[in-house]
């Protein structure tokens, strides 16, 4: 386990450091900090200071205690749950588009059949088909009878 002290930036020389009042860090990387500083003088120390706890958090993802790691795994979680429910929701959508694709087709067809109850109703209460039918069957039977009678009216006409 590695070694955490408090730095207090406002106990440094330089007033550009100033800005922050308090970092926790390893002392490794506080070193690493100092050395950079001297090596690159348009980094502050405070952006320096701020790199290195970033990296400190990045490396201890690796450690099954740490706090990153947590962090880290909590996130995990909190993504496969996004997708977990996002997916759960998908596929309610989807069930429901079919349930109503399925109720769409019933309602068509009960209407389709409530359409042909209709007209078999108003041929009941008509008696279009009846009428029709014994209109055929009437001139089958008074066809042959008409034309009798007219031949036999020419017949009488002719005497």
């Amino acid at each position: 386990m590695k070694t955490i002290e408090i730095i207090n930036v406002s106990k440094l020389k330089s007033r550009e450091n100033k800005s922050a009042t308090t970092f926790w860090m390893d002392k490794d990387l506080k070193k690493n900090a100092q050395d950079k500083v001297r090596l690159i003088e348009n980094f502050t120390l405070t952006d320096l200071i701020n790199r290195s706890v970033r990296i400190y958090l990045e490396s201890s993802h690796k450690d099954d205690g740490d706090v990153g790691n947590k962090i880290a795994r909590a996130s995990d979680k909190l993504a496969m749950a996004e997708l977990s429910q996002n997916i759960v929701v998908t596929q309610l959508e989807e069930n429901l588009k079919n349930r109503i694709s399925k109720l769409e087709m019933e309602i068509s067809d009960a209407v389709t059949n409530l359409k042909d109850i209709e007209t078999q109703v108003d041929d009941l209460i008509t008696g279009k088909k009846f009428q029709q039918t014994i209109r055929a069957e009437v001139a089958l039977m008074v066809t042959p009878v008409m034309e009798r009678l007219q031949e036999l009216l020419g017949g009488m006409m002719r005497t």
